[in-house]
């Protein structure tokens, strides 16, 4: 129902636009072709007279017309100022959901970028790692004991290393002495 209602308003309209326009220069025309015709005429200026007297209600019927077409342009303007409000409207609501994308957006990238400083400093962190192990399994050491050497590499460096040092041979005779302690009581 509103939108029949609807069709018929607009078709109203362009037919008023259209029909309108050329009535009013319908008018004009033969108003111009009458005008050029009495001046032609023989009459006096008093006969002129009167005979223009005659076309005061066209003169109100233009002033009308006129208003008219003023009362037709603020209905035209009203038609759009709705137009324009409603589409403002959709603006409005498009640019809130652009706002909610965005600050989901914007919650992911936060996610992703502490996903990749958490990569980055595992990836760090393993390299340098990997890095260890290669200086490790690179190490070698000549151990003179008892007249002879030996090359001890890799991680074996650091065991050989920690017996020949002076704290170990402490340690060691130190418990010693504790378990002879222990055994004599």
């Amino acid at each position: 129902m509103c939108r029949n209602r609807k069709y018929f308003y607009k078709k109203r309209l362009v037919w008023l636009r259209n029909n309108l326009l050329g009535i009013m220069l319908a008018m004009v025309l033969v108003l111009f072709l009458a005008n050029f015709c009495l001046i032609f005429l023989p009459f006096d200026k008093e006969q002129r007279g009167t005979f223009g007297d005659q076309f005061g209600a066209v003169n109100a019927l233009f002033s009308g017309l006129a208003f008219a077409g003023l009362i037709y342009t603020i209905i035209l303007q009203r038609h759009d100022l709705k137009l324009q409000r409603r589409d403002l409207l959709y603006q409005r609501r498009e640019l809130e959901l652009t706002r909610k994308e965005m600050e989901d957006q914007t919650a992911e990238f936060e996610k992703q970028n502490e996903t990749l400083k958490i990569q980055r400093f595992e990836n760090t962190f393993f390299n340098m790692l990997s890095q260890f192990q290669e200086v490790v399994n690179n190490l070698s050491v000549m151990v003179t004991v008892s007249g002879g050497t030996y090359e001890s590499t890799g991680r074996d460096v650091f065991q050989t290393l920690f017996e020949r040092s002076t704290v170990y041979v402490d340690l060691k005779n130190e418990m010693k002495q504790r378990i002879k302690r222990d055994l004599e009581e």
